[in-house]
């Protein structure tokens, strides 16, 4: 795949209070996307851009910042009725060619598990996307099991999945909220937040390891003959000596050698 325009990835939560606003907030919580203030897509179906890499719950997370302003695409339902049931479902209709767009929908119904939800917004998923390319197909009579991988349609490759959520109202009649939600992540957000996360590993290398360069850079300095004196001298000459003991592996010599050869062209 080349390089993404965008990651996402599918959660779900249920939340259960006398307050419904509160049963929500517990259900993004379960989801462990609260705290963050929502961009919710308009309408029932949205585009996955081209180029856009599926990630799992705990990696999307990390690039995350709570406050943050995040794109998503979410589906609720609610209720107070002792034992109703209540689902609610992310449908996903993705071709294979990464330059092409996917569909999201979104579904929610009463009375009806969350598999059946689950098909249900993987058809209407299924539908945006043979609309799109304008292909005949009978999406009412397919069945979502047999696309869950790679199949062919009209010449198209595309996966067909859902993430769902189901649950049944508190018998004591509290608030039960369920949701199901796709989180999108532009790339430049993700780099954004991999460059602050490598400075501050840096940050935490060098508290280790300062006291002793600063240390050492004292002790040279006392030598009038030495010509290292500064931490950053240090360092250099260290990662120098380091690359020249990798340049007697074969294999590191080749890696080291081709990107010396990149960064003078």
């Amino acid at each position: 795949m080349s390089k993404p325009t965008a990651y996402i990835f599918f959660t779900n939560g249920v939340g259960v209070h006398k307050d419904r606003i509160v049963s929500r907030k517990l259900a993004l919580r379960d989801a462990k996307i609260d705290g963050y203030n929502f961009n919710n897509l308009y309408g029932d179906t949205a585009v996955i851009p081209p180029r856009c890499k599926e990630i799992s719950r705990d990696e999307g997370i990390k690039y995350l910042s709570h406050g943050q302003k995040v794109d998503c695409f979410i589906v609720e339902n609610s209720t107070n009725e002792s034992n109703r049931l209540i689902s609610v479902a992310i449908g996903v209709a993705n071709p294979a060619d990464e330059n092409m767009v996917g569909y999201l929908s979104r579904f929610a119904i009463t009375g009806e598990d969350g598999r059946t939800c689950g098909e249900s917004a993987e058809k209407a998923a299924m539908k945006m996307f043979v609309s799109e390319i304008g292909i005949e197909f009978d999406v009412d009579s397919f069945v979502p099991e047999k696309y869950a991988k790679m199949s062919e349609i009209g010449g198209y490759k595309v996966r067909t999945r859902n993430t769902s959520q189901s649950a049944r109202g508190n018998k004591d009649g509290l608030w039960t909220t369920i949701i199901a939600a796709a989180v999108l992540i532009p790339h430049e957000d993700t780099e954004k937040m991999e460059k602050e996360r490598d400075l501050k590993n840096g940050f935490r290398l060098s508290e280790k390891y300062l006291p002793i360069l600063d240390a050492i850079s004292r002790k040279l300095a006392e030598d009038p003959i030495h010509p290292t004196h500064s931490r950053e001298d240090i360092i250099s000459k260290a990662i120098e000596n380091y690359i020249n003991e990798c340049m007697k592996r074969p294999d590191l010599r080749e890696v080291i050698e081709s990107i010396d050869r990149k960064s003078k062209t």
